[in-house]
C-alpha cells in the first residue's frame, strides 16, 4: 500500500483558477482510496474533482483512471465527479454544473 499520495501537475492552478471565480476549494490528495483530488462548492453545490494530466504520445490522451478511481465514481452517491485536465477547462465544467443546477432550482 503506497502512504504518499501523487498530485498532479496540474493539481494547483486548477485550485487557483476555481478560486478565482468563486468556487471553495479543498485538497483530498492526501485521502487516497479512489476519492477524488478535489472538493468544491459553490452557492450550495458540491463536487468533486479529478485532476488529470494531458499526456504527449502519438496523439493527447486524458490520463487514465486508476481502478480504485473508477470505482468511486460508480459507486458515490453524492454530487458529480468530474474530471479536470486544465485550470479553463475545470472552470468551464465546474461552471456549467452550477448553472445547470441553479436553472433546476429556479424550476
Amino acid at each position: 500500500m503506497r502512504l504518499t499520495h501523487r498530485k498532479d501537475e496540474n493539481h494547483d492552478e486548477i485550485v487557483e483558477a476555481l478560486q478565482r471565480t468563486g468556487w471553495t476549494v479543498h485538497s483530498l490528495t492526501n485521502v487516497g482510496g479512489g476519492v477524488p483530488d478535489l472538493l468544491a462548492g459553490q452557492a450550495g453545490l458540491t463536487v468533486l474533482g479529478e485532476c488529470k494530466v494531458l499526456h504527449d504520445g502519438v496523439r493527447k490522451r486524458p490520463g487514465a483512471m486508476r481502478e480504485k478511481q473508477e470505482r468511486f465514481r460508480r459507486c458515490w452517491r453524492g454530487g458529480p465527479v468530474l474530471v479536470f485536465t486544465s485550470a479553463a477547462q475545470a472552470v468551464e465544467l465546474a461552471d456549467e454544473v452550477l448553472a445547470n443546477e441553479m436553472r433546476k432550482r429556479r424550476s
